[in-house]
């Protein structure tokens, strides 16, 4: 076969084949704008891939369904006003070609194109990153202060944060004490921001999840288990 070949798959749609040295078995990824990739090493044959991929079929399809869902979750709605800890976020259609945002303290409006329909892809992509932004400025603004008032009410101590652009987690604790929080932590409620810092502080004294651990946790959280309840249905909105 071709080094790449795309085949149309029933049920599935294309699915992109690549002959790949680095491969060492037949493999299926999902890649960005729902891209099927089978990655087949140099000694299997296009045969043999194809029948992989009617093995995995079901697999495939849910997963397209699963990620066409959270596409669909993730849609801004730009009719309506979006309310964050520091900030009314609007949104205005006008006769232009760019997509642009003014910000101050309490502030966000951002101004689009007034043809591209809600569900354009050019447009959510621009609003959530614009969106982001804002999150990063209320994250500066409050994540270092809230972080010092529960360290010192504990009796933690770590050595920098890192505020960032985290979108697969909300934050992490690094060997050398570094605290790395999630800019999207500003679309959580207040108790949850807590319980992921507290989790990060508890880090410094425990880096696993092991007894120890958890017990430091429940002490400086006593509600830590309905917490982490809540935690498994937030999501972030701005991928």
């Amino acid at each position: 076969m071709q080094k790449e070949e795309i085949k149309i798959i029933n049920g599935i749609g294309e699915v992109l084949f690549v002959k790949s040295k680095k491969a060492k078995r037949i493999g299926i990824s999902i890649r960005s704008g729902n891209i099927v990739r089978v990655a087949i090493p140099r000694f299997s044959s296009k045969k043999e891939a194809l029948a992989f991929v009617e093995l995995k079929k079901d697999w495939i399809i849910s997963k397209l369904k699963k990620i066409e869902q959270q596409n669909t979750e993730n849609i801004i709605n730009t009719q309506e006003i979006i309310s964050t800890k520091f900030h009314k976020i609007s949104f205005i259609p006008e006769k232009r070609t760019d997509i642009r945002m003014l910000i101050d303290d309490s502030k966000a409006t951002i101004y689009f194109p007034d043809y591209l329909k809600n569900d354009d892809t050019r447009l959510q992509k621009s609003l959530k990153a614009m969106i982001a932004e804002v999150f990063r400025k209320e994250a500066k603004r409050y994540l270092p202060v809230r972080l010092d008032e529960l360290a010192n009410k504990h009796g933690f101590k770590y050595n920098q944060l890192r505020i960032k652009n985290i979108k697969t987690r909300w934050g992490s604790c690094s060997s050398l004490k570094n605290i790395n929080l999630s800019i999207h932590l500003m679309n959580l409620p207040y108790h949850l921001i807590d319980l992921v810092i507290l989790h990060e502080l508890c880090h410094l004294k425990y880096p696993n999840h092991g007894k120890e651990f958890h017990s430091l946790l429940e002490k400086v959280c006593p509600n830590v288990t309905k917490f982490e309840k809540e935690m498994k249905h937030q999501k972030i909105i701005c991928r």
